[in-house]
């Protein structure tokens, strides 16, 4: 596919039309919103506003559905978004943004096999490897995951067959670790986490987690993988044959 074909897919089936479990999908002439069932933040993930002649007053319209059903929300905009000067006007509205991170996909069917790494990745599937999974992305990233461990537990329960979860083990500790969503409706799964202590790293442990998630993701049937992805992660993934859609930047909403 060419990078416009990519992104003609992906916009229509991870913005427009996803199917988020634990969220209500509403849709309006200019935009998609996704409303949390569960006391988490929603989003807009999709939008069009090159059509309206008040992007401004539109937006805040959003700020007050969300604040009036008591839930922050995230704007997630796309370089490519219209009109071009939306991140402006989000910022002018208080929103808050977050690092830009590159929106990459790839073919996993493409991909070469990898020719094994000193490290393997096995399937966690159980409450004691989420909650090592979350210790090793607080020792990581020096900041609490409460939030990201009730969802991940949530959806483990609930959504079994679209969530994932691989670590990397060095006898019974784990040392890396990341997870996927398989994406109900469409073609892709998205890829998440892929934090991996300081004294492992460079030792094939995100190469393991990559390819134990593209394996699983193509053979249940999603063959394109998606990830937001850090200026780190970014060498590794065009290693392996992921192209970039353009940037991605999370406007969070004021508290």
């Amino acid at each position: 596919m060419t990078e416009l074909e990519w992104r003609e897919l992906y916009n229509r089936q991870l913005r427009y039309a996803a199917r988020m479990p634990g969220y209500r999908r509403e849709e309006t002439p200019f935009l998609v919103r996704y409303v949390s069932l569960h006391g988490d933040k929603g989003y807009v993930l999709w939008s069009n506003l090159a059509t309206s002649h008040d992007a401004f007053r539109l937006i805040q319209n959003e700020a007050t559905y969300f604040h009036g059903l008591g839930q922050p929300f995230e704007w997630k905009l796309f370089d490519y978004d219209q009109p071009g000067h939306l991140g402006h006007i989000l910022k002018r509205l208080g929103f808050s943004p977050s690092e830009p991170e590159t929106v990459m996909v790839v073919d996993w069917r493409t991909v070469p096999a990898s020719q094994g790494t000193a490290r393997h990745a096995r399937e966690i599937t159980d409450d004691a490897g989420i909650r090592d999974l979350m210790g090793l992305e607080e020792a990581v990233w020096s900041r609490p995951f409460g939030g990201l461990e009730s969802k991940l537990r949530r959806d483990q329960e609930c959504v079994p067959q679209n969530l994932v979860i691989y670590g990397v083990y060095d006898g019974d500790s784990l040392v890396s670790g990341a997870w996927m969503y398989l994406e109900p409706g469409s073609l892709f799964a998205s890829l998440w986490g892929g934090a991996t202590l300081p004294a492992y790293r460079g030792q094939g442990c995100y190469t393991a987690l990559l390819h134990a998630r593209g394996r699983r993701a193509s053979l249940e049937g999603h063959p394109f993988l998606t990830v937001d992805a850090s200026a780190m992660s970014r060498a590794i993934l065009e290693k392996w044959g992921f192209i970039c859609l353009g940037t991605a930047t999370g406007y969070q909403s004021q508290e």
